[in-house]
């Protein structure tokens, strides 16, 4: 879907995944015994292989070789479920504030803030930010977010923010997801918070 089914950009995409050792290129073969498919590397395939489900020994299929068994399978971090926890979705947002929108920052992930010993506030990310010295806006940002890989903004989020704004007047609130586009839920929460929030600036309305 991110290479609008372009070939050219999906094989480049798909060499630098691989070159950067997201993606592993290996089979997935059935076991003779158990019928469980299993993920093996290039350096795993032989003769005999282990089957990771019922842990017996089967052949390589070496006499019709399957021609559709190639698979690749994620490494590292990027192996960690439910697409890692919801870490991809804050560092995307996280890289895009700093490479596009910032001229300077200073951000960090995933932060709790307690008073006597009770939690006040937390948030998915946070950043102070300088919008360059082209920008009429000369004070850096307190930037607060809250992220979504692709399960939806509920109720308890839009409080979240709401009570963000209470302690931290003037911050930037910032909701980022994955998904294509809001539902209508997610629109009338955000336009509450918005119509709150909504402030006359020196360059304009924010």
């Amino acid at each position: 879907m991110s290479n609008q089914a372009d070939a050219s950009r999906l094989d480049r995409h798909l060499a630098a995944l691989t070159r950067c050792n997201v993606l592993r290129l290996g089979m997935a073969l059935r076991c003779d015994s158990c019928l469980h498919t299993s993920w093996f590397s290039l350096e795993d395939l032989k003769h005999t292989l282990n089957c990771s489900g019922c842990l017996t020994e089967f052949s390589f299929p070496a006499g019709v070789p399957p021609s559709n068994a190639w698979a690749y399978r994620v490494l590292g971090p990027f192996a960690t479920s439910n697409f890692a926890h919801g870490a991809y979705c804050v560092a995307a947002a996280m890289h895009f504030i700093e490479e596009k929108v910032a001229h300077k920052a200073t951000m960090i992930p995933s932060f709790e803030m307690k008073k006597d010993g009770q939690a006040e506030f937390e948030a998915d990310f946070g950043a102070f930010i300088t919008m360059g010295a082209l920008s009429q806006i000369t004070t850096p940002y307190l930037v607060l977010g809250e992220c979504k890989s692709f399960n939806r903004f509920e109720a308890k989020d839009f409080e979240r923010a709401r009570r963000a704004g209470e302690l931290f007047p003037g911050a930037v609130l910032c909701f980022c997801t994955f998904n294509d586009s809001l539902n209508s839920a997610e629109i009338t929460g955000l336009k509450k918070i918005v119509e709150v929030g909504r402030e006359n600036l020196d360059v304009g309305t924010r």
